[in-house]
């Protein structure tokens, strides 16, 4: 998956790609965090809790 580059990428790129990383991640673990109270809501309508 290396794959190696003449020209580094300027500090303005790398922010800019700081940036949509993490406002992926932020996505990402809202799914995550909305996926895991629906399971937690159906186990314990499911079981009584």
């Amino acid at each position: 998956m290396t794959r190696r580059r003449n020209d580094d990428i300027s500090p303005e790129e790398f922010r800019e790609l700081m940036r949509e990383i993490n406002k992926r991640m932020i996505i990402a673990g809202i799914i995550v965090i909305g996926v895991g109270l629906a399971i937690i809501g159906v186990m314990t309508l499911a079981y009584g809790g």
